[in-house]
């Protein structure tokens, strides 16, 4: 295990910090092989990150209710069982978010790169819809540094940052993941399908605009949910 998480921190940062270095060395193998592996612990540290906020702004304040009126020694014996309640509670959902939202990740990015690779195909591109998908598995990193969101609206619900910050923030975050994605798949559409660089990104904008729409419907209404939940 620990052998395993070197290696998907070493590819995380390398990802992030050296995309050209590591879509041009990116190893050769069935996209089943690593690259699953990657978007799979991807999607385990977004639905544990997830989980903390979808604990802390449903359930916490509807359970925190059971300890109001306990002082004293009635307190020092009800908070272990409060804990363990709290902790059986959050292994629900982290275990029903891990299934659901790791399964989601996979299919929503094997379609990122089918649709990449015809794409490409009409710009003049010919390369192995495989590679591709291999490429796009890697690029679930950027999910990594958005997961921090959820410990962002903590500290503006603690009051070390005002909310409005927060919604600021936490838009600017998501708009810089889907630049960040843009520009991985154009520079492994270009290493894969030998396109130019103009014609890489013209054939992953289309992809990247289907990002945005995603980001519209839904990390807008997440992004509301957390602002209002700090004030």
């Amino acid at each position: 295990m620990k052998a395993l998480m070197k290696w998907y921190f070493d590819g995380l940062f390398t990802i992030l910090l050296r995309p050209i270095y590591f879509y041009t060395f990116m190893e050769d193998g069935p996209w089943k092989d690593k690259s699953l592996s990657f978007i799979t612990i991807s999607g385990w540290i977004f639905s544990f990150l997830l989980s903390i906020a979808a604990f802390i702004i449903s359930v916490y304040p509807m359970v925190s209710v059971l300890v109001e009126g306990f002082r004293g020694i009635k307190l020092l014996v009800v908070i272990p069982v409060f804990a363990a309640f709290c902790a059986v509670l959050f292994l629900m959902i982290f275990i029903i978010a891990l299934f659901l939202i790791t399964a989601f990740l996979i299919a929503l990015f094997s379609l990122f790169a089918v649709l990449a690779h015809y794409f490409a195909g009409r710009f003049g591109g010919s390369g192995d819809i495989k590679e591709t998908v291999k490429a796009v598995f890697y690029s679930s990193a950027v999910l990594v540094p958005v997961s921090i969101l959820p410990l962002f609206a903590l500290l503006a619900r603690f009051k070390i940052f005002s909310s409005q910050n927060f919604g600021i923030a936490a838009n600017m975050m998501i708009f810089l993941a889907v630049i960040y994605l843009w520009g991985l798949w154009s520079i492994a559409v270009r290493k894969i399908y030998k396109l130019s660089k103009q014609n890489a990104l013209l054939s992953t904008f289309i992809v990247s605009f289907l990002v945005i729409l995603l980001q519209v419907v839904v990390g807008t209404k997440i992004v509301s949910m957390l602002e209002r939940w700090t004030i």
